[in-house]
């Protein structure tokens, strides 16, 4: 990490100032006290995180302990995600996660007493998952005092062993989805991203970043980035990364930058994850009035009910955000 930052150090001639700080993938909570200590003085070496909007962190219910806290609140950490997934014992064994329902509970209830903003997620569409099994762990999670929930279909990856024979006994994703679209704004939630729900001014600053396509510098193996229009992914698997950062070299393995069909494109379909969706006058100054028109016209395509029009803006309705991925597929 330590190389990784002198390097984009060096190609700028102005201290990074970052807006909001994000550490996470991987499991972040398998650092010790010592460890997260040493990152924080490493960031603070090369970045300016004064001015920092939100610092959030990912953690872990299994490895999760009292001096990960400290040491976050002492560095100004402000937002914790924890990945519950499921307050079950028996989905999250068939998860095989490493922690129980009741130690995602604790680790809840831990990071709610020392004052962090907490976020939860949370898994559907689990072989032997109910209607009523997900409405008490969205019902549990709150309860706690969870500000942001994140719900997320389970993704059957290829080339794994579920990849390659889908395992018996998984529920369609739709009615769990649609059951958190009601549920979660009946509790004071607002469906303010297509994945995400919170309190009022409790939304996630650092992932608003991805979806207003704002500069991301991302770090670490397989990091994916985005820096004045230019994409770039990192090298995968830390040996490698690893040795490339002792040998001064670039961590970055592919890199692109896109049309201007290509970003348009792209920024409709990360602007309609959100509840603001796209706003025309922006839209067009940013791309043109020729592109903005053509993702128009896909968006036509689509029942009217699918969305919500005003003058300036079109957004997904919530009826419109359950075929997202059919609307997204005709914009590309």
């Amino acid at each position: 990490m330590n190389e990784e930052c002198r390097f984009w150090s060096g190609l700028c001639s102005f201290p990074i100032r970052l807006d909001t700080l994000y550490i996470g993938g991987g499991t972040p909570t398998l650092l010790d006290g010592r460890q997260w200590s040493r990152l924080f003085e490493i960031l603070e070496e090369y970045f300016v995180l004064d001015a920092a909007r939100e610092m959030s962190v990912e953690a872990n219910p299994g490895s999760l302990l009292p001096e990960h806290l400290e040491v976050w609140r002492d560095n100004g950490v402000t937002r914790v995600s924890v990945g519950v997934q499921s307050v079950h014992d028996d989905e999250l064994a068939w998860l095989a996660r490493l922690h129980n329902g009741d130690e995602a509970v604790r680790a809840l209830e831990c990071v709610v007493e020392k004052g962090f903003r907490c976020s939860a997620d949370l898994l559907f569409g689990l072989a032997g998952q109910t209607l009523r099994s997900f409405a008490e762990s969205l019902r549990r999670v709150l309860e706690i005092g969870v500000e942001h929930v994140s719900t997320y279909h389970l993704t059957l990856e290829p080339g794994t062993p579920w990849g390659n024979v889908a395992p018996s006994g998984m529920p369609e994703g739709y009615p769990f989805y649609r059951f958190a679209q009601w549920f979660l704004p009946a509790k004071g939630l607002s469906h303010y991203e297509i994945a995400s729900f919170c309190r009022p001014g409790a939304e996630c600053v650092h992932n608003m970043a991805y979806w207003n396509e704002d500069d991301v510098l991302a770090l670490g193996a397989s990091a994916s980035g985005h820096l004045s229009g230019l994409r770039y992914t990192n090298v995968t698997g830390a040996p490698e990364y690893i040795l490339r950062m002792k040998q001064g070299k670039s961590p970055v393995d592919t890199s692109e930058i896109l049309s201007p069909g290509e970003k348009a494109r792209e920024a409709a379909i990360l602007l309609l994850r959100t509840r603001q969706g796209i706003l025309y006058p922006e839209f067009r100054s940013r791309y043109g009035s020729e592109l903005l028109g053509e993702i128009l016209t896909v968006l036509d395509s689509f029942r009217p009910d699918f969305f919500v029009r005003r003058d300036d803006s079109v957004a997904l309705s919530p009826r419109g955000m359950r075929i997202a991925n059919r609307i997204w597929e005709e914009i590309l």
